[in-house]
């Protein structure tokens, strides 16, 4: 208890201190006594969301508060429409910032689920720009029979279950990279 004390106290004033926009955020510490853990992840996904924070403005913030906007901004996208929801729309221009704050957070399952899927494209790269990774996506699906197609559909199903079947991971590593990192 008197960790998650300490902890909601420098999580709250790191948040507020590193975040150049807008200072306040809504989580007390009752949050903090209260929330298990999954509700505290999505408390914050919640704050961090309702800024309207999006993949071209996560650069105005500085860490540990910008590696949390890439994972909750990859989680909203994932909970929507699947991992390729996350690459298709403007979310996967962050691809590697978002690989990276996994990489940060000690997130090996998803970073390993990332780096499964840069191996899809050629030379494992995704375009930074939208529409030129949509482009791609098309030209590589335009190249596959039907069959392929299905199997591709699998893969991107077994990577979601992956990450579906971890979520509590995600949930865990997060808290705790930021009990790690608030000064």
């Amino acid at each position: 208890m008197k960790i998650i004390l300490i902890l909601s106290t420098l999580l709250i004033s790191n948040l507020s201190c590193s975040q150049k926009m807008d200072n306040k955020l809504n989580i007390t510490l009752k949050d903090f006594e209260t929330k298990n853990q999954t509700e505290l992840f999505y408390k914050i996904a919640d704050e961090v969301t309702s800024r309207k924070i999006y993949s071209d403005n996560v650069e105005k913030f500085e860490n540990p508060l910008k590696n949390l906007i890439y994972i909750i901004i990859m989680d909203g996208e994932v909970s929507n429409g699947g991992l390729i929801q996350f690459i298709e729309n403007s979310s996967g221009d962050n691809f590697e910032e978002t690989l990276k704050a996994l990489n940060e957070i000690k997130a090996t399952e998803y970073v390993k689920i990332l780096e499964s899927i840069k191996t899809l494209f050629p030379n494992g790269y995704l375009p930074k720009d939208t529409g030129e990774r949509r482009k791609l996506i098309d030209e590589l699906d335009s190249k596959k029979n039907q069959e392929e197609l299905w199997k591709m559909e699998e893969i991107y199903e077994d990577y979601n279950k992956q990450y579906y079947n971890n979520i509590k991971n995600l949930e865990k590593h997060t808290i705790e990279y930021l009990k790690n990192n608030i000064k």
